[in-house]
């Protein structure tokens, strides 16, 4: 499992998005795969993984 950081969240009429960095940046939705975790939820400057059934939380550094 590699660290994932959280670079920032945005939230639209229809949908939020997250940036992310775990190598790579990338730009997630609710429902993609993060490694080997789901996006469950996007918020205000956080993001919930579901991983084997446990919830992980990502907040913007500094929050």
């Amino acid at each position: 499992m590699r660290r994932i950081t959280l670079l920032g969240t945005m939230h639209g009429p229809s949908n939020a998005r997250a940036l992310v960095r775990g190598g790579k940046v990338a730009r997630v939705e609710i429902g993609d795969t993060l490694d080997r975790a789901t996006v469950a939820a996007i918020g205000e400057g956080v993001v919930i993984l579901s991983r084997g059934g446990r919830a992980e939380e990502l907040r913007l550094p500094g929050t």
